[in-house]
């Protein structure tokens, strides 16, 4: 019935007018609640019998249960719910529903209450029972539809990593999971589906690159016992047919795939490849790498192959460099294993990559290295950076950090003896070096006219091309000079004329023109690139030849150089 009184004042009205809302009451219970007026024609003498749902249910679920027993209702029900799903955005709109906190919780009160009545407990049940053999029919058969497989494998997926979230569902899962075999059987029919194999894999992978992650797994790992383990494989390689199938793994391109990815996850980073990228640095390209402490760009990673260096070029195929250490790849399995980089890369993508080597040999002659590095990349010259001398800060410069400005720049690349070192630093980089090493045997103390203890030679000096100014040489030695202890009163240097070294800088310094030193031998290249006589003996010894054999297998002919000229400074 109609309670005109609440009615009239909640909505105003005391008598049925259409799309307006009454105050209604339970004819049978008496509760209370609003209903909105859709048929004034309802209403005898402006009244309205009314149940509420509570008391309707019974007679609303016979009517339901009656009608879900006839054929043409399901038919009609199927095919609407077909064409619903058919939607595009009704899809979106019920997979992506959310639900606050407070409705599920109320969803999950309702539904408990309903499970502890044995009637409604016992319906669903039976219902079950009864329609589970037609829905997994069914179930089958969309599972066979691709689309519609990988959908549910992403909802579900989705659903998953949600749930996984809450600490209580992961022991529960856990606890379950534990030597289940039913769990084991379906999880090896799992594994066995290429699909679902390579997304599981994925997956890890991304999880992997998460710190928290992957400590989390360490620690884990550390923990296990691999006893068990070692025994069992131990076992399995006494097998034959076990060694045969390794085998048959082991030889496939999936498998050498697999290892070249691993190599670059951590890689071996040669001093020959850390000057390289130096170089590439100070020439600002941009090039992909391996990593001590890292794993390599994934650029490098060809094929089965793991590269040193990948250089991407405009209009040409990408330039892959490898540096060859003379002793490692002069062994028979390195010889073979640099054969098959270079044939995998010429049949297969001889469009995309162009090869190249740098020998440790051709390292020793900088220049060379970088004018062949700006020749394969079509560069200019150096960016000169203008910097005013004031800038410069000149201290005692460590070994590790000079001997690589050294064996980039300097045409006798090494450190030689070593000694005392300065370096110039422009906003803490060091941009030019001195140094002043003990005298040698061949500099006499009755043709220097000091001891061996009072003279140093300068031994080594190198500016970076970037940083070359007018001066900067002379301004620079003159200040080394004077940081030396007092007890080295004579400094002495070598003018190397077949390098065309004429003495200038030297001259600038007040250093006086103190002998000329007879000729001296060197190894020179058919493109005319020089190495130093103890540089190609040293490399000769290193491969257990003699320097005339070493000379002769790398194409070098011995030339008889320029004269030196001494240079002698006194304090």
């Amino acid at each position: 019935m109609v309670n005109w009184g609440r009615t009239k004042e909640l909505f105003g009205i005391d008598k049925p007018k259409y799309r307006y809302k009454v105050v209604v009451i339970c004819d049978k219970c008496g509760v209370e609640s609003t209903k909105l007026i859709t048929k004034v024609s309802d209403f005898r003498d402006n009244q309205l019998r009314w149940i509420c749902k509570k008391c309707d249910e019974p007679r609303h679920s016979a009517l339901v249960k009656e009608a879900m027993s006839r054929e043409d209702v399901k038919d009609k029900l199927s095919k609407k719910s077909k064409l619903l799903w058919q939607n595009t955005n009704y899809r979106k709109k019920i997979i992506n529903r959310k639900y606050s906190a407070e409705t599920l919780n109320k969803m999950s009160v309702s539904m408990k209450k309903k499970w502890n009545d044995e009637n409604f407990a016992n319906n669903v049940s039976s219902g079950l029972k009864k329609v589970s053999d037609k829905l997994s029919k069914a179930g089958k058969n969309m599972w066979l539809n691709k689309d519609f497989k990988s959908k549910m494998i992403k909802l579900f997926e989705k659903r998953s990593k949600e749930l996984w979230h809450n600490p209580e569902y992961r022991k529960k899962v856990s606890l379950a999971l534990k030597g289940n075999p039913k769990i084991k059987a379906a999880t090896r029919i799992l594994w066995s589906d290429p699909e679902y194999k390579h997304r599981m894999i994925s997956l890890h992978k991304k999880l992997w690159q998460n710190d928290i992650y992957r400590s989390k797994m360490l620690e884990l790992l550390k923990k296990r016992d691999y006893s068990k383990c070692s025994e069992r494989s131990k076992e399995l390689w006494k097998k034959e047919y076990y060694k045969m199938k390794m085998k048959a793994i082991m030889e496939s391109e999936n498998w050498r795939m697999k290892q070249a990815h691993a190599r670059s996850l951590m890689p071996k980073v040669s001093s020959l490849q850390t000057i390289l990228y130096s170089f590439l640095d100070d020439l600002n390209v941009k090039y992909y790498r391996e990593y001590p402490d890292k794993p390599a760009d994934k650029e490098c990673v060809i094929g089965p192959y793991s590269f040193d260096c990948v250089i991407p070029r405009d209009g040409k195929q990408s330039l892959i460099i490898e540096c060859q250490g003379e002793y490692w790849h002069s062994l028979n399995k390195s010889k073979s294993n640099d054969l098959s980089k270079a044939t995998y890369i010429r049949n297969n993508l001889a469009d995309k990559y162009e090869l190249k080597y740098i020998w440790e040999h051709e390292f020793k002659c900088k220049d060379k290295v970088i004018e062949n590095l700006r020749y394969w990349l079509g560069l200019s010259k150096f960016d000169i950076i203008d910097f005013e001398l004031d800038q410069i800060e000149i201290k005692n410069c460590p070994s590790k950090e000079y001997r690589l400005l050294l064996g980039k720049y300097h045409y006798l690349v090494n450190a030689g003896i070593g000694g005392i070192a300065f370096g110039a630093y422009l906003n803490n980089e060091l941009i030019a070096v001195c140094v002043f090493s003990p005298s040698l045997r061949q500099n006499k103390e009755e043709s220097i006219g000091f001891k061996k203890d009072e003279t140093r030679e300068l031994s080594r000096l190198c500016i970076h091309p970037k940083y070359q100014k007018r001066n900067f040489a002379s301004w620079f030695i003159t200040r080394c000079i004077k940081l030396l202890p007092e007890q080295y009163k004579c400094i002495i240097s070598y003018c190397d004329t077949t390098y065309n070294h004429d003495g200038t800088v030297y001259k600038a310094c007040n250093f006086v023109l103190d002998k000329i030193v007879s000729p001296d031998y060197w190894y020179v290249d058919a493109s005319g690139w020089v190495m130093h006589k103890k540089t190609l003996y040293n490399h000769a010894v290193v491969l257990k030849q003699t320097e005339n054999q070493y000379a002769k297998d790398k194409g070098y002919n011995k030339v008889y150089g320029s004269e030196k000229h001494r240079y002698k400074f006194v304090r």
